[in-house]
């Protein structure tokens, strides 16, 4: 087994790959002994946490040159836009291209293609990267090699006619997605939710405090057993007063009715 050079997929181009509107793949785009691949007109994203939109597991129909983002800590499949043939003479390996690894962006779909395969390739990766990455259709993003076997085989794919991002095949991520910048989203606002309980907390407590103090101040104030004891003896005192000047009046009315009589006499 070995790898085709580049002037082989260049003699063998028609029989392999082809644009989606049929015509013939572009020789242009052989690099080295890889044929380069573009982004095609169908794409599946997983929303990210900060995403509130009930449709955001969408597939997205893209139009020509249209971008579109994938968020950090998210999946996505990418459709390509070119039709890949192998025959069953040949395997074939596929990656991304450096620049967008670069960034961040993994592919986590595997990395060959069965001989007999013949349709679209669907690429699943993960954006591992800090920051979300922007892509547009038509993008060259990937990269196919062919490598021949040592004789024709009979255990190969059939019926292999991918033309889009099935539901079947949107459904294995169609789900939310705790990768661990997603967690450290969600610990962020965790902390921040508790940050905003301890402050009211706080303001709870601190009112409560001057309430409790305000009515101990109010309450020594107005009603200290000083000031009590004072208040009664006030009190009694005055009541004695009030006795002593009603006895003192009746003792007047007293000598004032004996002075009457003695003066009648």
């Amino acid at each position: 087994m070995s790898f085709w050079s580049g002037e082989t997929i260049k003699d063998k181009l028609d029989d392999l790959i082809r644009k989606s509107d049929g015509s013939s793949a572009d020789p242009s785009n052989i690099d080295c002994c890889a044929y380069t691949l573009t982004v095609g007109p169908e794409v599946y994203i997983t929303p990210s946490i900060k995403n509130s939109d009930p449709k955001g597991h969408r597939k997205l129909l893209l139009d020509k040159k249209e971008h579109f983002q994938i968020p950090t800590g998210q999946f996505a499949y990418l459709l390509t836009d070119e039709y890949i043939s192998v025959p069953d003479d040949a395997i074939a390996f596929i990656s991304m291209k450096a620049n967008a690894k670069f960034k961040g962006l993994v592919n986590v779909s595997g990395f060959h293609v069965d001989p007999g395969w013949d349709g679209r390739l669907i690429f699943s990766v993960f954006n591992a990267g800090p920051n979300n990455i922007t892509l547009a259709q038509g993008e060259p993003l990937f990269l196919i090699w062919y490598s021949g076997l040592d004789q024709r085989t009979k255990y190969k794919k059939e019926n292999t006619k991918q033309d889009e991002i099935s539901t079947k095949v949107a459904a294995y991520i169609d789900g939310e997605v705790y990768s661990p910048v997603v967690v450290k989203d969600k610990i962020s606002e965790l902390e921040k939710l508790i940050h905003e309980v301890e402050h009211r907390i706080r303001l709870y407590i601190g009112g409560l405090l001057v309430i409790l103090l305000l009515g101990i101040s109010v309450r020594t104030w107005f009603f200290s057993p000083e000031q009590a004891i004072a208040t009664v003896i006030e009190q009694k005192e005055v009541e004695t007063k009030e006795v002593d000047q009603k006895e003192e009046s009746k003792v007047g009315r007293s000598i004032l009715n004996k002075n009457k009589q003695n003066n009648h006499h």
